[in-house]
């Protein structure tokens, strides 16, 4: 059988049905957003793509095929000239100097020798393990079982007998396509049918979905680790675009890294690279809790002091926290062992996210991540219906705050039924994944107070339908009022705004946004005005928005355009009104299709060759707009909507 028409059958359960596919992507700053903000990567990042220009990697092409290639080209795949000894190879991996491969439904584990690419069968009595990956410090190799009706679980393997053990089920409702266990021991994998990155519990098997990989995930795919700088790359198929790609994925920042697309399908992926040890370990004892007040997390840790090999630590730089993919705090040359503490302003109630990234003066050393349900939380009901009675096939509603995932929702079999979620007491996003049969769905989303926020009859249009500010207590959450903007010099400015009006009693502070000048930043109640220094100024049309953040809710946002009217003519390309109402126009090139992306880089709109662009759907605020030529070239805009 065909590989891809074998994965596809034992795999896609978004649908019972081909239909189902027809999912249109929503990224998370994953390619095209991405690729606007390649001119910022940090030192970390270019480290790794630096290191990848040197490192061999084994991928199947269409399941079987037996190649490598260097992770800084998936586009030029060279083969071994031989032949997986099984039909479909799902998983694979480097230990001791050889790759190793797995395959579903085919009980054998293989070896490739990493020079010749010849193989040779090593076991051949696996009961359950399709999946592979290896603790290098623990010296552990772990599989996974891969099963359409469930999640799966997890077990490890004897690899001088072949035993698999049995260590947990995954309590989840997802489907682990792949995984790959970290330098640390943390186990990331990717769900198919959320389309999520999630991370696993190496004792427990309980799951914790940490961000959107921003497009249909499905078919054959794998994980691997560069073990020198400990970087986790995947070999994703991007159902949306029909192709296999290749992602550093950023545990930090909780995002994607495009590098590149294979020729054909790939599935089983690992990469020649030995363990680093003198990388610092992970920082242990990590506790988060809520401070004195609901807008306050402390964060309580021990400082590493081994390495990753378990030596002493004589190296130890740095050590990050990243909050919800956002760095806030950075200390240079930790104390080595140190019991330590910081406490965190957060924007709003929420889901969070903690990071901690250890750093040495050569090397990447491990991340640990903990995460915590902070402020006033209440309970959404989505009322749901099927016009056929045989639930929504595949369908989903997909609730997000700050690009965390809060959970997702459908109606599994029968003509209705309710369900309720507790979200946060703060900004949310839904999207629509497509199912086989959106046009016999309904349903509606009533608050916790009892008023219908949102309905629908017939399924929304695939990506974010509705943006919106959950209110858990009631509170009136006004916004700031006259907000301007003025140039102190070619690069700078200074943005301004006033007070809300009416009641400020639970006023903590504002939110400034500006994509494409500056990085969201969060201020204190008492501070009515940011300056800043932004190369882009003056090259384009921007926007700015600022929001007032109370103890239960935050308010709409204010934005400033800069300027307002038609954006300067670059590269032939005009976009104009901006900010816009219900159109945008483009004129000056022929426009083979657009995009839109919202400030957290989320894909909201596809276009195709139309010059003008309907945003009247679109929630006020600022915006990125994308737009391919006929030679492939890709021209950016910042375009605000503000009704």
């Amino acid at each position: 059988m065909d590989g891809k028409l074998l994965m596809t059958s034992l795999f896609r359960v978004k649908s019972i049905i081909a239909a189902a596919l027809l999912l249109v992507n929503f990224s998370i700053m994953a390619q095209e957003f991405g690729h606007a903000k390649e001119a910022k990567k940090s030192s970390v990042l270019q480290m790794k793509i630096d290191r990848a220009a040197n490192s061999e990697a084994l991928i199947f092409l269409e399941g079987s095929q037996t190649s490598h290639f260097n992770l800084d080209n998936p586009e030029n795949v060279t083969a071994y000239g031989s032949t997986a000894p099984l039909m479909f190879v799902n998983g694979a991996e480097y230990y001791k100097g050889k790759y190793y491969g797995l395959g579903y439904n085919d009980p054998k584990m293989f070896s490739v020798d990493p020079v010749t690419g010849q193989t040779e069968t090593v076991f051949s009595t696996f009961e359950n393990s399709a999946l592979l990956s290896y603790n290098p410090q623990t010296d552990v190799m772990y599989g996974v079982k891969l099963d359409p009706n469930s999640a799966g679980a997890l077990y490890t393997i004897d690899m001088e007998t072949g035993t698999e053990t049995f260590v947990a089920n995954f309590d989840y409702d997802g489907t682990i396509i792949c995984f790959e266990v970290m330098n640390n021991g943390r186990i990331i994998a990717a769900d198919s049918k959320h389309d999520l990155i999630i991370e696993i519990d190496p004792q427990s098997g309980n799951v914790t979905p940490l961000f959107s990989a921003g497009f249909n995930v499905t078919f054959g795919q794998d994980m691997a680790v560069d073990r020198e700088t400990n970087t986790l790359y995947w070999a994703a198929y991007n159902y949306d675009a029909s192709r296999s790609e290749l992602y550093i994925v950023d545990l930090n920042k909780l995002s994607l890294e495009f590098i590149g697309a294979f020729e054909k399908q790939a599935s089983g992926f690992a990469i020649k690279t030995d363990f680093t040890p003198t990388s610092p370990s992970g920082v242990e004892a990590v506790t988060l809790t809520e401070g004195d007040t609901p807008q306050k997390v402390v964060l309580a840790w021990t400082n590493p002091s081994l390495n990753l090999q378990g030596q002493p630590l004589t190296d130890f730089t740095k050590l990050q926290i990243f909050r919800n993919g956002t760095l806030v705090h950075e200390i240079e040359n930790p104390e080595v062992g140190a019991q330590s503490t910081w406490t965190d302003n957060v924007p709003s109630a929420g889901r969070y996210f903690y990071s901690f990234q250890t750093l040495s003066t050569t090397n990447i050393g491990s991340n640990i991540g903990k995460m915590i349900d902070s402020g006033s939380w209440c309970d959404l009901t989505f009322n749901m219906g099927d016009g056929f009675g045989d639930g929504w096939n595949g369908a989903e509603i997909r609730i997000v705050a700050d690009n965390i995932p809060i959970g997702n929702i459908a109606l599994l079999s029968g003509s209705s039924g309710t369900a309720t979620l507790s979200c946060p007491s703060s900004a949310l996003k839904f999207y629509w994944a497509s199912g086989a049969f959106d046009g016999e769905i309904s349903f509606s989303i009533t608050d916790s107070h009892g008023e219908v926020v949102f309905t629908a009859n017939g399924g929304p249009s695939a990506g974010e339908f509705f943006s919106w500010t959950n209110n858990c207590n009631g509170a009136v959450c006004n916004p700031v009022t006259n907000v301007t903007f003025e140039t102190t010099n070619a690069n700078s400015g200074v943005v301004k705004w006033e007070q809300p009006s009416g009641d400020v009693t639970n006023l903590t502070g504002y939110k400034v946004v500006g994509v494409g000048l500056f990085e969201t930043v969060t201020l204190p109640a008492d501070q009515l005005e940011y300056s800043f220094t932004s190369q882009s100024l003056g090259s384009d049309d921007f926007s700015i928005c600022v929001t007032a953040i109370y103890t239960d809710c935050e308010s709409e946002e204010t934005c400033v355009s800069i300027p307002v009217g038609i954006s300067e003519i670059k590269d032939g390309l005009s976009v104009y009104p901006n900010p816009a109402k219900d159109y945008i126009y483009l004129s000056g090139i022929n426009v083979v299709d657009s995009a839109i992306y919202n400030a957290a880089g989320q894909l909201v709109k596809v276009g195709g060759n139309e010059t003008a662009i309907d945003v009247s759907n679109l929630s006020k605020g600022v915006y990125l707009l994308v737009v391919t030529t006929p030679d492939k070239k890709q021209i950016r805009r910042k375009i605000a909507v503000n009704r």
